[in-house]
């Protein structure tokens, strides 16, 4: 209670009035250490209310810890705007370092008191080293963990930085005096006194200022101190461990994770073709020694049952690494030319590259197990990583089935089906009730994804076990001196897979995927061709278990003799949830208990007994509530079981004298994803060969996501003719998106492809194919229909902001349309098409283009010249010149860009590149013409002198201008009128031209009759094409020109008025007019001040004639030429 009161006091008693307007400033403390105790307000109510060092600490240890407050996740414990709250913690801080503590340092490292936390690390830690007690070893590790984590921690580098900065100035101020003190002094001790006297800098200031000139980016030795000090906390169990704080572990595994993530996200692309991507890291050693580091943390500390994809996600990276390892090692000892006994001992090290480097910065580095990572041989490698998904697999499973929900909704993968979900697959076409349907279904939307992503994770991870199983099957016996606990053959791994007809699709995949290299296609056909059928089988069987468990909820209670099967409510791969169905006894008897019994489902007589209670939680009497359950636990894996429900009296009488109806098998496994098998199955067929069945589940895949064309509200009746072609733009089912994970979309998106690579296999629709195979309007259709296709990627690829593959589906579009471009076809779905490559590569980072090699950056220039320039001209031929113009200034900044990204030295940014400042006051259709004309006149002085040395990966951007040019010469005074023309053409130049230039053709007809009508015309287009202000000022100006014309043509006759000093030119009214012609009389103005003074003649004063130049022909004789000069002199 005293600890409550006094931290009320030592806050509420420093809080200001809101009153009072008084300048906050901190105290300061530095002084205070100097004085006798107490020295501050909050250590003299100390004092008063505690009496002894242990109370008094444990009142600031109370006071200042914070349940909410993680420690490693740093922050001030207060605004910089309340004052007064830093300074009570600052002076409790300074209280408690009278009595150390190790609480005290995590404080003061969570609250970022730096000086605290340097001062009292070292005392605490020669402390524990002088009592070497077990206690306090835990101890020890949290205070390294804290110094590891200081030095990664941005606020204590901004700290650093500060005081180099500090440091500089004091030091500047130094040398300044030093320089007034010498200017003083006489000037020829002046250069010696410089020199004796200038501080030099010292070794701890040099030090000082590296370390704060060091980027915020994380070194990677400090990121390994940190994994050796987490590995440290591995070696005591964690049951003993009671003391260590889990929070800090937690917090520094998953910081450090963070940065291993982000490395290897940026190499690793899942393709096992790409194993060289471990030569390009840096330091790949340390790095992988990092995430092993992680997953043996996160494993021990428990975090691997929290967070199931996060387990999965370090166990897939990780053993991806460990196989790109092995498939490293197996091609350099392949090149090598080494027999068999040395490709399984090979232990050379990776070919010289500037990635990898040995670990020689710290001879502890490469002693702690570092080396022994990528070093192993190709079998330790898989074995490890067949280790990996194994723990992996284990730890995922345990973790769904800690958050497995008695529901019944998740007991079988039922979102494929369009029965049973149709509010997932029904195309809402009002989007008044779309848009209400968003904000409540967007929580459960996200779960579901989460739910979904890691579903999809442990697929993978199967998927990825079998795969390693299979390539450790294909390595040469083991050494009999190594024990390797691994099954030996295929026919063992298809029985661990026991009736899970997924898991054993997968395994068929993978057997099917390694017979490649042997051209066996028959059997790899039937192993496929089974894996379908597999699939298929488990998809009936997910309805099935789904439908009889959901339908018996629903049915009405009928009197019965025994009772039904029991209703399945959860299965995972161990346990399983049931509750009885409802039984109402046809004898009337009360049912007071239930007993449920259970075996497995293999044998050829299948009946339940009520001697079948040896499975666990079978034979349990459980009462007859409203919340009875039964918990079945500790079944085999991958295994069928089936049940039955026995009812009794309170008397232990069987009601109807046997056991109840049997339920269907039910699989003791997780429920598995379906859309990822038959993503599978379509990668693995189109890597065989097989494409029959790739185009079979690409085309399930296609059903799944996007969503059927929605037929129209109203009757349609639409004339065209029969052979026109309509692009019919497919759309992507969004609520399947949302509750779609990432891992299956990018597979989605990898069968598109798919199946548009085995569509141009199969109708030979290549791109230097320029007459199809028939009719050539056939072929155009066919590829026609693939762009189609395509067009969904590219709206997938900027779902998933993958800019990889939004540029390979803008260049299989560009390829499947290149004959209809190379024959100039001047077609509508063409066109859309382009348009929206060319606005993909527009948004294409430039960055992706240089990591590309010289030759493809050439061919994607000239991709990107070629639509721009068939876009540009097509369009124009339309005349739908603005759009041209727009596309052939964006091809051109693309063109440019890229060139210059990659080095070609010649291209330059056009004029007014990235200036569109000025593009509404000028004219649209014109403007990148003129900017044209401009460069094409700055540089035609250095065309020739140049031509030499420009490369040839410019040219498609000079070939672009030149047509450009040409065309806007052609075309610059083509369609110009004079205004003497026939009013009524004006009415197809207004439909023809855009509203700016028609409105300049209109402007020359302001003298004609219809002109109001021809104005009014453009400036409703001007509003249509959304260019209202301009259409308002020319309104204004339309009725400022008509106001005058008429006061021209109707006004009165001005009379002249004479006024004293003044002629004024007016009309009726004197003052209808705000200005008025006055002619000034100095005469007049000043007449009274001169009325005594002579007045001079009206007309004497002489008009100044102005200066006129000497005109003299040409033809003229000297003579002529000086009297014809004296002549107009004297003139």
């Amino acid at each position: 209670m005293a600890i409550m009161v006094f931290k009320r006091a030592a806050f509420e008693s420093r809080k200001k009035p809101k009153g009072f307007l008084r300048p906050k400033t901190r105290a300061n403390l530095k002084d205070a250490h100097a004085l006798p105790w107490p020295r501050t307000p909050t250590e003299k109510l100390l004092v008063d209310m505690f009496e002894g060092s242990a109370a008094q600490f444990l009142c600031i240890i109370e006071t200042l810890t914070d349940t909410n407050k993680r420690t490693l996740i740093t922050q001030p414990p207060a605004p910089d705007s309340e004052v007064e709250t830093l300074d009570v913690y600052a002076e409790l801080f300074m209280a408690a370092q009278e009595v150390i503590c190790v609480k005290l340092i995590k404080l003061a490292y969570c609250f970022e008191h730096w000086d605290v936390f340097d001062t009292l690390v070292d005392p605490i830690k020669q402390f524990i080293k002088k009592n070497d007690h077990p206690a306090l070893r835990s101890v020890e590790r949290e205070i390294a963990l804290l110094i590891a984590m200081q030095k990664l921690n941005p606020s204590h580098r901004r700290k650093l930085e500060l005081e180099a900065l500090e440091k500089e100035k004091e030091k500047e101020k130094e040398r300044e005096k030093q320089e007034r003190r010498n200017q003083q002094e006489s000037s020829e001790h002046s250069v010696s006194v410089k020199r004796k006297t200038t501080v030099p800098a010292t070794a701890a200031d040099t030090s000082v200022i590296a370390l704060a000139k060091t980027k915020s980016a994380d070194s990677v030795d400090d990121l390994m101190d940190l994994a050796k000090v987490l590995h440290s906390f591995t070696s005591t169990p964690m049951v003993t461990a009671d003391n260590v704080d889990l929070d800090m572990v937690v917090d520094a595994t998953l910081f450090l994770w963070n940065k291993c993530k982000a490395v290897f996200q940026k190499y690793q692309t899942g393709s096992l073709e790409n194993w060289k991507y471990i030569q390009k890291m840096d330091q790949a050693g340390k790095w992988v020694y990092m995430l092993e580091n992680v997953q043996v943390v996160l494993g021990w500390c428990g975090l691997n049952t929290v967070d199931p994809g996060l387990s999965a996600e370090i166990a897939l990276r990780l053993s991806l690494v460990l196989e790109a390892a092995a498939a490293c090692k197996q091609a350099t000892a392949e090149r090598l030319n080494t027999s068999d006994s040395d490709k399984e001992d090979f232990d050379g090290s990776y070919p010289p590259s500037k990635g990898y480097s040995r670990p020689a910065s710290k001879g502890e580095f490469s002693q702690a197990g570092l080396s022994s990572i990528l070093d192993q041989p190709i079998r330790d490698l898989l074995v490890t990583a067949r280790n990996i998904l194994e723990l992996g697999l284990k730890n995922v499973s345990a973790a769904r089935r800690v958050v497995a929900l008695n529901d019944g909704r998740s007991i079988a993968d039922i979102s494929w089906s369009k029965e049973l979900n149709q509010k997932l697959f029904t195309t809402d076409s009002a989007p008044s009730s779309e848009a209400n349907s968003e904000g409540t279904s967007q929580t459960a939307s996200s779960a579901s994804t989460v739910w979904n992503t890691v579903k999809d994770l442990h697929m993978e991870l199967f998927y990825m076990y079998h795969r390693v199983c299979l390539k450790l099957l294909t390595l040469p016996p083991a050494p009999a001196a190594r024990n390797f606990n691994f099954t030996a053959d295929y026919e063992e791994l298809l029985n661990d897979c026991q009736k899970n007809s997924l898991v054993k699709a997968l395994l068929l995949m993978q057997k099917a995927l390694s017979l490649n290299n042997l051209a066996n296609s028959v059997e790899q056909q039937s192993l496929l061709a089974e894996a379908q059928e597999l699939i298929i089988r488990t998809q009936e069987e997910d309805k099935r278990l789904y439908l009889e468990n959901s339908m018996q909820v629903k049915e009405t209670v009928s009197p019965k003799k025994i009772p039904g099967p029991p209703i399945l409510l959860s299965r995972t791969d161990t346990t399983m949830v049931f509750k009885p169905s409802p039984f109402l006894p046809l004898s009337g008897e009360k049912v007071a208990w239930y007993r449920l019994f259970g075996r497995d489902a293999s044998g050829s007589n299948i009946r339940v007994r009520l001697n079948d209670y040896h499975i666990q939680g079978c034979g349990d009497e459980i009462p007859a509530t409203s919340f009875c359950l039964f918990r079945v636990q500790n079944i085999m894996p991958h295994k069928r079981y089936v049940f039955a429900v026995a009812a009794y009296t309170a008397e232990g009488k069987l009601i109807g004298d046997s056991i109840g109806d049997i339920s269907k098998p039910v699989l003791a496994s997780h429920p598995l994803p379906v859309q990822m098998a038959w993503a599978y199955l379509a990668q693995v067929a189109y890597q065989v060969g097989q494409y029959n069945v790739a185009t079979t589940a690409c085309q399930i895949l296609w059903e799944y996501f996007v969503s059927a064309i929605p037929q129209p509200r109203q009757e349609t009746y639409v004339t065209s003719a029969q052979n026109d072609f309509k692009l019919t733009l497919y759309r992507l089912n969004k609520k399947v998106l949302n509750t779609g994970s990432p891992v299956l979309l990018r597979m989605f998106l990898s069968s598109i492809f798919i199946a548009g690579d085995i569509a141009i296999r199969e109708k030979q629709l290549y791109c230097d194919r320029l007459c199809d195979q028939g009719s050539l309007y056939n072929g155009q259709i066919m590829r026609l229909k693939e762009c189609q296709k395509l067009m969904v990627a590219l709206e997938l690829a900027g779902w998933l902001n993958e800019s990889n593959m939004a540029l390979q589906a803008a260049i299989q579009c560009y390829g499947l349309l290149a004959p209809l471009l190379y024959w100039k076809v001047p077609s509508i779905p063409v066109i859309q098409i382009l348009e929206r490559c060319h606005v993909v590569l527009q948004e294409i980072p430039s960055s992706l283009l240089t990591r590309r090699t010289e030759r493809v950056n050439e061919s994607l220039h000239h991709m990107t010249a070629c639509i721009t320039y068939h876009l540009a001209k097509t369009l124009r031929t339309w005349g739908q010149r603005s759009l041209a113009s727009k596309l052939n200034d964006a091809g051109r900044k693309l063109l440019s860009i890229e060139s210059g990204t990659h080095g070609s030295g010649s291209s330059e940014i056009p004029d007014g590149f990235g200036d569109d400042s000025n593009n509404h006051n000028e004219d649209e259709g014109l403007m990148s013409l003129a900017a044209l004309k401009k460069r094409s006149s700055k540089k035609q002085a250095k065309v020739s002198k140049d031509k030499d040395d420009e490369p040839t990966g410019n040219c498609q951007l000079r070939a672009l201008e030149a047509h450009m040019l040409k065309l806007s010469r052609q075309a610059q005074g083509e369609h110009e009128l004079t205004g003497n023309e026939d009013p009524s053409v004006l009415n197809a130049y207004i439909a023809y031209l855009p509203s700016r230039l028609a409105f300049k053709e209109v402007q020359k007809f302001k003298r004609r009759n219809r002109y109001l009508e021809f104005l009014v015309q453009v400036v409703q287009k001007a509003i249509t094409e959304g260019f209202s202000e301009l259409a308002i000022d020319w309104c204004e100006d339309a009725i400022q020109w008509i106001s005058k014309r008429n006061e021209m043509v109707i006004g009165n006759k001005a009379i002249i008025n004479k006024q004293v000093g003044a002629i004024a030119v007016q009309g009726d009214d004197p003052k209808k007019f705000a200005a008025a012609m006055v002619e000034y009389n100095r005469q007049k103005e000043l007449g009274s001040a001169h009325a005594g003074k002579a007045q001079l003649p009206k007309n004497n004063a002489r008009k100044r004639n102005k200066m006129k130049l000497v005109a003299i022909p040409a033809h003229y004789t000297a003579e002529q030429r000086a009297a014809e000069e004296e002549r107009q002199m004297a003139a």
